[in-house]
């Protein structure tokens, strides 16, 4: 049923969320602006220096995609967001959404929801940089813990910094029955989610990753309550994706 407009009743929709499918779309005139759940995210790509805006609308935390007809709309940064339809953010979010994009990096972001019944509810978010810090060394033991540093604010409450370590090397042919088996890490992984953080530790899955060329990555993402409800809930995601990193492993 993704992207086909569900014809629901108005009374049938004004106060009840049950009426509606995940997945599937109603038209924003049919629903009571106090049932909206309002999903948004801001993502800043270093490697393409690009930040993109993200909204989706829905009756209800898991309910129907809005698909909004004047007077809703919806902004950031005082852009109009575009109508698409289908997948977003790899699949977990089908149906309606509204994106934008713009050139380069900017910190604060601001989304402007108008609802069904034409008021304003104004959300904002701030999108703090991460990037690798200068004295990271570009050859790393595997027979060894590091605490691997970043650049950038420390973190804040309910912010989680992630560090992605993945290996350039082919894998290897199955080996022989009886033979030993080559190393069966491709990636690793650490996070950190502490108030003031500003590194993690790369550890365990180290050991088991093959020698070579490797890349590394830092994202971090920091999810808010929305400062302006319509009541039915929501959220507001600020994300940064760091450059990679080309390092070496080593014994």
């Amino acid at each position: 049923m993704f992207g086909k407009l569900v014809a629901v009743p108005l009374a049938a929709c004004l106060s009840a969320v049950g009426c509606f499918q995940s997945g599937a779309n109603v038209d924003s005139r049919h629903v009571n602006a106090a049932a909206v759940h309002q999903s948004y995210e801001v993502l800043y790509d270093a490697a393409g220096g690009r930040t993109h805006h993200f909204a989706r609308f829905r009756v209800g935390a898991g309910g129907t995609n809005l698909v909004l007809t004047p007077p809703a709309g919806v902004s950031a940064n005082g852009q109009p967001l575009g109508e698409r339809d289908g997948m977003l953010l790899a699949g977990t979010l089908p149906g309606k959404h509204y994106t934008g994009t713009a050139v380069g990096f900017q910190p604060d972001h601001d989304f402007l929801f108008t609802g069904p019944d034409g008021k304003t509810y104004s959300n904002r978010t701030r999108v703090e940089r991460i990037d690798h810090h200068p004295s990271q060394p570009v050859e790393l033991s595997r027979a060894a813990n590091h605490e691997v540093r970043f650049t950038g604010p420390p973190l804040r409450a309910g912010e989680t910094a992630v560090l992605v370590l993945n290996s350039d090397v082919p894998a290897p042919p199955a080996s022989p029955a009886g033979a030993a088996a080559p190393p069966a890490v491709r990636t690793a992984t650490a996070h950190a989610n502490a108030a003031g953080a500003t590194s993690v530790v790369l550890a365990a899955a180290l050991a088991r990753m093959p020698d070579g060329a490797a890349r590394m990555q830092w994202t971090r993402e920091w999810k808010q309550p929305l400062l302006s409800d319509t009541g039915g809930g929501g959220e507001i995601v600020a994300i940064y994706k760091s450059k990679q990193l080309a390092v070496t492993l080593v014994k």
